[in-house]
């Protein structure tokens, strides 16, 4: 996708609307472009990245990323956009094995750490795993909140890691995207974080407000406090900026 000029496809919603009213579409291109993330974070990140780094003489080739939770290499993803379009890198961490071949597969250039993020003074984890991979979790309670599509289909012990230790043995610059899906544990790797060490820029964090009660509250507040500010808000995201 790097380099290449957009060729994208029309937008389903226009084409839908225009034909509910029988009126011909515009002749400018409005078609779908490229957005990979479950909500288009990949695309507003994108937007913004693309005004700091104008300021900072920066090509968008050098963005950097930390993707805790990868998952899925492509769909789902709130960084492949930047390594597919961009020519981008980063670090991706996945405690589930199942997952490891085909994020080596698709994204070679990434560095795989085949871990779990955990707070300070954890070794390990019990890595619980769903038919519907996006829901593993080392915690039952969370995937439960999901019914049949929550059931555990097996169990293995993972090795865990802190996230400042990523961020100090990883990167040697500040990051410009720190992106966490770990289930339910995201504020707890949060809190137990000092991000003293190659700060990331932007956090892009799942708020999971519908299935943990005040955890949108609550991340948010402990963020404000570490100097972030939240400047997108989507169904299932946080994307918040360092204010710096």
């Amino acid at each position: 996708m790097a380099g290449e000029s957009p060729n994208y496809p029309q937008n389903p919603w226009i084409v839908g609307e225009c034909h509910h009213w029988n009126i011909a579409p515009a002749p400018i291109d409005t078609g779908v472009q490229p957005m990979f993330a479950q909500c288009a974070e990949d695309y507003l990140l994108e937007s913004m990245l693309r005004a700091d780094l104008r300021r900072q003489d920066r090509p968008m080739s050098s963005i950097s990323y930390l993707d805790i939770g990868a998952n899925h290499p492509v769909q789902t993803s709130n960084t492949y956009l930047f390594y597919a379009k961009h020519g981008c890198c980063g670090v991706l961490v996945e405690p589930n094995a199942d997952l490891l071949p085909a994020i080596t597969k698709v994204r070679p250039r990434d560095r795989l750490v085949h871990a779990a993020v955990a707070p300070r003074g954890v070794t390990s984890l019990q890595l619980n795993i769903s038919r519907h991979h996006e829901l593993s979790s080392a915690s039952i309670e969370h995937m439960r909140h999901f019914g049949e599509l929550g059931t555990v289909e097996k169990t293995t012990r993972v090795p865990a890691i802190l996230l400042d230790d990523l961020l100090r043995e990883c990167f040697n610059a500040p990051v410009d995207i720190l992106s966490l899906d770990i289930e339910g544990l995201d504020l707890a790797v949060l809190s137990d974080s000092r991000l003293e060490f190659n700060t990331p820029r932007y956090i892009v964090v799942e708020h999971d407000r519908d299935v943990i009660p005040g955890n949108d509250q609550r991340i948010l507040e402990h963020l404000s406090n570490v100097g972030y500010v939240l400047i997108c808000e989507t169904d299932v995201n946080f994307v918040l900026r360092l204010n710096s």
